[in-house]
């Protein structure tokens, strides 16, 4: 009994260590942190090291942002809208009574059902090809993989930071996102893919892809093709109704 104390002691110290050599690895040395990950799948610490900036960084948006300029800046994107829906829009947001509480919940909700989406289509994936790979394998590896959205996290809460009067859209606070970057369109709807879209996102699923051909030793083509076919769809679905 004595010889076993001290392991169990040391074991949590062992756990946070796994931790962090992970956090550091999924940036330095992603082989190694997808050999951690597949050995001892975690979800909690990695869900909420990208979700918890995440809701950090909203909270100081919404206290800071000029909430009539939001609206009208929001309206503005979808392009030339009739007057009186533009008005019903704003009439509709001012009877709205959502709470700070309830936009941080639906947030960190809205990521969760996201990420979770995801791990049930590999997970489903998985079962159809017969590897041993499991739901908490694949929200596991999604949650680790979009550790590079820390970087949107931060340069959010620069922008917000230089930002003096409030004026300031959540789309343009993500100053890596391709629409920031140049990228433009006149489809709502590719407007929206390029405002979604950013270089930590394309990050993030380029490590997915990396750690699928890793896992199940198969070629770069599958693995793309597998980890991006919900992307590819959407985008599909978009340039469809955009170009038809």
């Amino acid at each position: 009994m004595d010889v076993n104390k001290p392991a169990q002691a040391e074991q949590p110290h062992s756990e946070s260590s796994g931790y962090l050599a992970t956090t550091i690895d999924i940036f330095a040395s992603p082989a190694a942190a997808f050999a951690r990950i597949e050995r001892r799948p975690t979800i909690l610490f990695p869900l909420l090291l990208v979700v918890l900036p995440m809701l950090l960084v909203t909270a100081w948006y919404m206290q800071i942002v000029d909430e009539a300029w939001m609206l009208d800046d929001m309206i503005g994107r979808f392009g030339d809208m009739p007057p009186e829906q533009a008005e019903a829009i704003r009439n509709a947001a001012s009877q709205s009574s959502m709470s700070l509480w309830s936009t941080l919940l639906g947030s960190a909700v809205s990521v969760t059902f996201l990420y979770g989406l995801h791990a049930g289509y590999l997970t489903l994936a998985s079962l159809m090809s017969g590897d041993r790979f499991r739901f908490r394998h694949w929200f596991s590896l999604l949650c680790w993989t979009n550790l590079p959205m820390l970087l949107v996290t931060l340069v959010m809460a620069v922008n917000i930071l230089l930002n003096t009067n409030g004026q300031l859209s959540l789309y343009d606070a993500n100053s890596l996102s391709l629409a920031s970057l140049g990228l433009s369109s006149e489809s709502v709807g590719i407007r929206t893919l390029l405002d979604a879209f950013s270089l930590p996102l394309i990050w993030a699923l380029a490590l997915l892809v990396a750690a699928y051909h890793q896992w199940l030793h198969c070629g770069w083509l599958r693995a793309t093709l597998v980890v991006l076919a919900p992307y590819l769809l959407i985008i599909a679905v978009v340039f469809f109704f955009a170009f038809r």
